[in-house]
């Protein structure tokens, strides 16, 4: 067997689970999220657009209500402790979903009254249909 095809293969497998991709929206959390809105925002949402089974792009999203009292960025935001929280649970969705080629992940979080973290995940697959 040539290295080539081992490659292959190995690619494959780790595409498989996304745990490639998880390594890459980890990174980018931990390197881009957690500094600009992570530590400073109690509740969020992180965009991802994933191209061949890999990350591609990250959006930052900031929501404010047009009425009522504004919102800065120096609300409490999360700890190293709670972003470690997050990441496992993020890691268990992630890998845990059928394989991504093409399409968007929006993960929204919430720092609840107890100081645990919540949020949810949305996998939004793509299909490009060829029209000739």
């Amino acid at each position: 067997m040539s290295n080539d095809s081992y490659v292959e293969r190995e690619n494959t497998l780790v595409r498989k689970n996304n745990e490639n991709l998880y390594d890459q929206i980890k990174l980018c959390i931990i390197a881009d999220y957690f500094p600009r809105t992570l530590s400073k925002l109690p509740s969020g949402t992180m965009e991802f657009f994933v191209r061949d089974g890999e990350l591609a792009i990250n959006y930052h999203t900031t929501k404010f209500a047009l009425r009522g009292p504004k919102q800065g960025l120096a609300a409490e935001g999360m700890n190293r402790s709670k972003l470690l929280t997050l990441l496992l649970l993020l890691e268990d969705q992630i890998t845990g979903h059928p394989a991504m080629d093409y399409g968007s992940i929006t993960i929204t979080y919430e720092l609840l009254e107890n100081g645990e973290v919540d949020g949810e995940i949305e996998f939004k697959t793509q299909v490009n249909h060829r029209r000739r």
